[in-house]
């Protein structure tokens, strides 16, 4: 452990005699159950290995439980951890259910989107200019005194406050 922080620390001082930093850029906030088992894909696939055991309870009540069935009763709780456990092709911290649900909310959505590839370089008009802002990628802002600011978590209402 040591090693790796004596090697953070001088990636850290390398990066500042170039004038350079480095900006963490995503905090993984999920509890893990085991290794890389989340609390949350237990609770998602809890409901369906129980419909998996009355079903399995029910087919060695009737006496029709051979391998076949006993493969095809497992076959929710399985789909259900493929889902959780597959992960974006570009995005690696996104699960594939994540990007599912998304693509629904913005299908059932009425509002609408409009895209424009151009980049306004006239800033008189903008809301950036009022903020102080040039630019947004990655969770970080571009200030117009050229310096980086990352956001860690920004709340519009201080519902703690209330």
């Amino acid at each position: 452990m040591n090693d790796n922080n004596s090697n953070s620390l001088h990636r850290k001082k390398e990066l500042k005699e170039q004038g350079l930093l480095e900006i963490p850029m995503q905090v993984d906030s999920s509890r893990y159950f085991i290794n890389n088992i989340r609390w949350a894909d237990v609770v998602y696939t809890a409901p369906f290995l129980l419909v998996t055991v009355i079903i399995l309870y029910f087919l060695s009540d009737t006496g029709n439980l051979s391998t076949t069935t006993i493969i095809f009763s497992f076959l929710p709780p399985t789909i259900v951890l493929v889902l959780l456990w597959v992960k974006h092709s570009d995005r690696k911290n996104i699960s594939l259910v994540t990007v599912f649900k998304w693509r629904l909310q913005f299908i059932r959505s009425k509002k609408k989107y409009e895209m424009s590839r151009e980049r306004v370089n006239d800033m008189k008009e903008d809301i950036r200019s009022q903020l102080g802002i040039w630019d947004i990628n990655n969770d970080c802002f571009e200030t117009l005194d050229n310096h980086f600011v990352k956001v860690v978590e920004v709340s519009s209402v201080n519902l703690t406050g209330m």
